[in-house]
């Protein structure tokens, strides 16, 4: 963090004066090295499991003639797969919860069920929610 006044107002405070448990220090740079690494090292399981979520719900379009999805898109583990109305997605929703699989709508009309699992999913636990859905 920075502070930036005018050298007067800056001139009132001794050395030290203006700080806190809030402030940078060695243990919060640690802490936050150590969370970017963390980060880092997920990022690299992401995108194949995107890839495979994408793929299996592609799949599920294509094979089912009588599908109601429009599109499906997304990036990572941010995916949407839109329908043709709302009534259609309030459905789903309520199927897949009762199944216990937790998903929201969002979108033009709340016709897009968006999938956005945390970035420590499995790739079992994503075709465990693939097969609810």
């Amino acid at each position: 963090g920075a502070i930036v006044a005018e050298g007067t107002l800056m001139d009132r405070w001794p050395t030290g004066a203006h700080g806190g448990t809030y402030t940078g220090n060695p243990v919060a740079c640690a802490a936050g090295l150590a969370t970017i690494a963390v980060i880092e090292a997920i990022m690299e399981q992401i995108a194949p499991l995107g890839d495979y979520i994408l793929d299996e719900l592609k799949n599920i379009k294509i094979t089912n003639h009588q599908s109601p999805i429009t599109d499906i898109r997304g990036r990572g583990l941010m995916i949407g797969i839109e329908f043709e109305n709302s009534e259609t997605v309030k459905k789903i929703r309520a199927q897949c919860l009762e199944k216990g699989l937790l998903i929201i709508s969002c979108g033009p009309n709340d016709a897009v069920v968006r999938l956005c699992p945390p970035l420590i999913v499995t790739r079992k636990e994503a075709a465990e929610a693939l097969g609810i859905l």
